[in-house]
C-alpha cells in the first residue's frame, strides 16, 4: 500500500497522511476532504506527494470540480491516469498501473478492483483463448482491506471475442456455463467492457502457460459453486418495465420467425418511453485479423433516460436512467467465409443501472437488467435457429448462423446514424 500527503491545494490546506493503491484513488478522499473544509467552492485545485518509503516522493496535481446533484469530477493531470467521476459515494476509474511487456506483469485499476492479466491457456480448448487473472480488491474507507480472487475469461466466438467469465462443471467438462437462462444467460458472464479492453490491449503480449491447468474455470465442487453462486446471483438481477415484460416472452436466439416483428415492435416501445442522454461514448476497439477471421469490434455505451410526462407521479419508483453497452461489428471475414462487402453490425450487448454500472471481483457487472432478446450476440448456434431462417449466406464454418443484422435500426442505433463511424476514444489506453 503506497502512502500520500497533500503538497498544495488552493484553498490552503495541506498535510495530512493518506493509504492507497493508486494517486488517482488518493484523490477521490482528498477531494472529499477539501470539499467538505470548503463548501462553498465550486473548484479546488490541489497536489499530492508520494511518501511511499523507498520512493522518489512523485509529485501529482489535480483539479476537483463540484457539478450538479453532489457529483465531483476528478481532473488528473498526469499522464497514462484518466478522469475520475464520483456520484453517491461511487465512482469508475480506468487507470494503467503496469504494462511491463519484458517482465510480463499487465495490471489495471477499475473501481474497486485492480486485475493483473498473467498468462494465456488455450491447450485444453482448442477453438477459444482462455487468460487467467489475478484480482486484487481494496476499500479505501478509514482502513484497506485486501482480497484476493483468480479467475479465468474466454472469448466468445457467437460474440465474435467479447469476453465471458469462465465455468466448466465437473459434470460437463465441454461446455462453458453462461448461468440460468431464467435470468439472462447473455449477459450473467459478460465481462466488463472496461477489463475486456484492458485484456485485448494485453493479449498480443502475453505467453502462454501450457502446463497451467483451468483451475480458475472450476475443478473443484467448491470453486464451482463459487462461481455458480456469482453468476446466478438474484441481488445482481434488475427487474424493470418495459424490459421485464419482454423478457417473459422472448430470449436471445433465433428460435421462431417473429423475432423481427417483436423486436422491432419493443424497439417502437423504447423509442416512446426512452431518450438519449448526451453523445455515445467511445470506450475502446479490438482488431482481429487471423488466417479464420477479420473483424473490428468498437465497445461503445450511451445512456437512456425516461421520458418525463405531465401525469408522472412523484411517487413512482421506476429507475429512470440506463446505461446500454453495444458492439459495433465491421466484419470482413468470418470463419473463413468472406463478407460480400464490409459489414456493420450494431448490437446490444449488455444493459445496466446508473448504480449497477460498477465492477465485481469476477470482472463482471455488478447489476443487469433483463430484456430477453433485445440484449443478444451476432451468431447464433445452427441447433437453436428456427429451420426457416436456414439460407446458406447466413451459415459461417459448422455451427454458426449469423443473427446480427436483425438489430441494426433498433433504438437507440435507429438515431445514432451519425455514431455509426468511430470516433475518438474517451479512454486512453495508449
Amino acid at each position: 500500500m503506497r502512502t500520500f500527503t497533500i503538497e498544495s491545494s488552493n484553498i490552503d490546506i495541506k498535510g495530512g497522511r493518506y493509504k492507497s493503491l493508486t494517486p488517482l484513488s488518493c484523490a477521490q478522499k482528498v477531494a472529499y476532504r477539501l470539499f467538505k473544509e470548503a463548501k462553498n467552492k465550486r473548484k479546488i485545485i490541489f497536489t499530492i506527494r508520494e511518501t511511499t518509503k523507498g520512493n522518489n516522493k512523485n509529485i501529482y496535481n489535480f483539479t476537483a470540480s463540484r457539478v450538479r446533484n453532489g457529483e465531483i469530477i476528478i481532473n488528473n493531470h498526469n499522464k497514462n491516469q484518466n478522469k475520475r467521476k464520483i456520484k453517491g459515494g461511487t465512482y469508475e476509474i480506468y487507470e494503467e498501473l503496469d504494462f511491463n511487456i519484458e517482465k510480463q506483469i499487465f495490471i489495471v485499476h477499475i473501481g474497486d478492483y485492480c486485475f493483473r492479466v498473467y498468462h494465456k491457456v488455450n491447450k485444453y480448448d482448442t477453438e477459444r483463448l482462455i487468460v487467467n487473472i489475478l484480482c486484487i480488491k481494496y476499500v479505501d474507507t478509514f482502513r484497506d482491506i485486501h482480497q484476493y480472487e483468480k479467475f479465468s475469461v474466454y472469448q466468445s466466438r457467437s460474440e465474435l471475442g467479447c469476453w465471458r467469465l469462465c465455468l466448466k462443471t465437473q459434470k460437463n467438462r465441454t461446455q462453458y456455463v453462461k448461468g440460468d437462462k431464467g435470468h439472462d444467460y447473455i449477459q450473467q458472464t459478460f465481462i466488463h467492457p472496461l477489463l475486456q479492453n484492458f485484456i485485448n490491449k494485453c493479449i498480443p503480449h502475453l505467453h502462454y502457460n501450457e502446463t497451467e491447468p483451468l483451475t480458475h474455470c472450476a475443478n473443484t465442487a467448491e470453486r464451482e459453486n463459487e462461481l455458480l453462486s456469482h453468476i446466478d446471483d438474484n441481488n445482481r438481477v434488475v427487474i424493470e418495465s418495459p424490459f421485464n415484460e419482454y423478457n417473459l416472452t422472448t430470449k436471445c436466439g433465433y428460435k421462431d420467425d417473429s423475432i423481427r416483428e417483436n423486436l422491432n415492435a419493443f424497439s417502437e416501445k423504447l423509442e416512446k418511453e426512452f431518450e438519449i442522454v448526451g453523445n455515445a461514448e467511445s470506450i475502446g476497439q479490438n482488431e482481429i485479423k487471423n488466417d479464420l477471421d477479420e473483424y473490428t469490434i468498437h465497445l461503445k455505451r450511451v445512456k437512456l433516460s425516461r421520458k418525463k410526462t405531465e401525469t408522472e407521479q412523484v411517487s413512482k419508483k421506476e429507475i429512470s436512467e440506463f446505461v446500454l453497452y453495444y458492439n459495433i461489428f465491421v466484419v470482413t471475414k468470418f470463419y473463413n467465409k468472406p463478407m460480400q462487402e464490409q459489414i456493420v453490425f450494431n448490437i446490444p450487448s449488455f444493459l445496466t443501472t446508473i448504480d449497477g454500472n460498477k465492477i465485481t471481483k469476477f470482472g463482471t457487472f455488478e447489476k443487469y437488467v433483463v430484456s430477453g432478446n433485445y440484449i443478444c450476440k451476432l451468431f447464433e448456434y445452427d441447433i437453436q435457429c428456427s429451420r426457416k431462417f436456414d439460407s446458406e449466406k447466413r451459415c459461417f464454418g459448422t455451427y454458426y448462423r449469423l443473427i446480427g443484422d436483425i438489430y441494426n435500426n433498433l433504438f437507440p442505433f435507429n438515431t445514432l446514424h451519425e455514431d455509426f463511424l468511430p470516433k475518438e476514444n474517451i479512454i486512453d489506453t495508449s
